[in-house]
C-alpha cells in the first residue's frame, strides 16, 4: 500500500521558562491510501500536537510532513491555508452530531467515506476496543514519540512493548484481566528536555534493565509489519496468553 501521508522524524518543541518541552519528537509515521491508522496513548502524550501538525495547524519545529509526494512542512501556514492540499486535509472533531450523519454507525460512516472516496484516517482514541473496530493498524505514543505500531490483530494478539500491554490491560474485559499490570509504577518522566540517550518509559518499565537508562531504544521491526521501540523487543515471554477482541475486518 503506497503511503498517502508520511511524516519523517517530525517534531514539535515548545519553550517554556524551564527549557524545551517535546511535545512531539522524531515521529515517523505512515497512513496507506484508503488506510485508517488508529493512534492511542495516555492523555498527554502528544496525540493532539500530532493531528495539529498533520493538519499543518501549527508549525513544526523540524521534520517532514509528505503528503502526495510533497513536502508540505515547509509551506508557511498564511501559505498553506490557500494550497490545494488545505481541503484535502481535514480534522474531524469529536462531537459526532456535528461531524458525521446521524442516521450512520459510527463504523458505517467511516467505511460509507473510504470506500466512495478513497479516504484515509487517523483515528485518535483512548478506547482501544473502538479503535480495534476501525482501524487496520494501530500506532501507540507514549511522550511524544511512537513506542509500537502494528496490525490491529496482531497488536491486541502480541504486543510486544510494556506500555502498550498496560494500555491492553486497561481494558475492562474479564477475559484479560491479570494479563500484564493494570498501570506502570511511578510517574512519566517529564517531556521538558529530555535526555535523548534514555527510554522515555524507564521509571516505569517492569522490564527495564541498565541499559534502558543509557540508549534510547529504536523503533524497529519484530516483523515486516510489526514496529517496537524497546530493547526487549523479542523476548517471547511477554506474548499474551489472551486473544483479541472480536471485530469487523477494517479494510
Amino acid at each position: 500500500m503506497s503511503a498517502l501521508l508520511e511524516t519523517i522524524g517530525l517534531a514539535k518543541r515548545y519553550p517554556t521558562r524551564h527549557g524545551l518541552l517535546h511535545a512531539v519528537d522524531g515521529v515517523d509515521l505512515k497512513i496507506g491510501r484508503g488506510e485508517s491508522l488508529g493512534l492511542v496513548g495516555e492523555s498527554g502524550c502528544g496525540k493532539s500536537t500530532l493531528v495539529r501538525l498533520l493538519a499543518r495547524l501549527i508549525e513544526p519545529s523540524e521534520g517532514a510532513i509528505v503528503f502526495d509526494g510533497r513536502d508540505i512542512a515547509p509551506i508557511p501556514l498564511d501559505r498553506f491555508v490557500r494550497s490545494p492540499a488545505r481541503a484535502r486535509i481535514q480534522s474531524v472533531f469529536q462531537d459526532p452530531t456535528e461531524s458525521l450523519n446521524p442516521a450512520l454507525t459510527v463504523f458505517d460512516a467511516v467505511a460509507d467515506l473510504r470506500t466512495r472516496l478513497g479516504m484515509s484516517y487517523l483515528f485518535v482514541s483512548h478506547d482501544l476496543n473502538v479503535v480495534s473496530l476501525l482501524c487496520s493498524r494501530i500506532a501507540v505514543m507514549y511522550l511524544g514519540r511512537i513506542v509500537e505500531q502494528a496490525p490491529a490483530a496482531e497488536l491486541f494478539r502480541d504486543p510486544r512493548h510494556p506500555y502498550t500491554r498496560s494500555l491492553l490491560a486497561s481494558i475492562p474485559d474479564p477475559a484479560r484481566r491479570g494479563e500484564w499490570p493494570l498501570r506502570p509504577d511511578g510517574s512519566a518522566r517529564s517531556p521538558i528536555d529530555p535526555s535523548p540517550h534514555v527510554c522515555r518509559f524507564e521509571g516505569r518499565c517492569p522490564r527495564q534493565e541498565a541499559v534502558c537508562a543509557e540508549r534510547m531504544p529504536l523503533l524497529l521491526p519484530t516483523t515486516p509489519d510489526h514496529l517496537v521501540a524497546c530493547h526487549f523487543a523479542e523476548e517471547t515471554a511477554f506474548v499474551a496468553a489472551g486473544s483479541a477482541p472480536a471485530a469487523r475486518p477494517a479494510h
